[in-house]
């Protein structure tokens, strides 16, 4: 984890996890990402759809794609431009693999509306707010 430079936020958090991964499991279960401008999500590595990211539900069309680092604005722009959703390949799909393009571009149906003067955010899901709190990882660790 300490291979690559991050904001001084997200070094705290994974230093967490490198040190209690019970706790940062909480933390993932409970923040989702607020699509904004979809400059910072990542399409298919990050969980933008809601619990899970496109990676790990389509991994053999991943393991594929010439595409890995796109990013979602990039990837809803083509979608826009083409009237389709264009996802790139380092070969021809077998027809299994058509089948599976088929299911994704189901799954992603119009895609999310990006809101080009807003940033993306992570959203906390304990509580009303939507803002992080002390007292829910204390409740949690009471509980744990």
């Amino acid at each position: 984890m300490n291979n690559f430079t991050c904001s001084r936020i997200w070094s705290n958090i994974l230093s967490v996890a490198q040190s209690n991964p019970r706790l940062f499991d909480f933390f993932k279960e409970n923040v989702e990402i607020k699509v904004g401008n979809g400059r910072r999500i990542m399409f298919w590595e990050d969980a933008w759809k809601g619990s899970y990211c496109l990676k790990d539900k389509y991994l053999p069309l991943f393991s594929i794609s010439i595409d890995k680092g796109v990013t979602l604005k990039e990837m809803v722009h083509r979608k826009y431009c083409f009237a389709d959703w264009i996802l790139r390949f380092r070969r021809n799909l077998r027809i299994w693999e058509d089948e599976e393009l088929r299911i994704l571009k189901v799954d992603l149906g119009n895609g999310p509306v990006l809101c080009l003067d807003s940033w993306d955010k992570l959203r906390w899901k304990v509580g009303s707010s939507g803002c992080f709190n002390i007292k829910a990882a204390y409740n949690w660790c009471e509980m744990s």
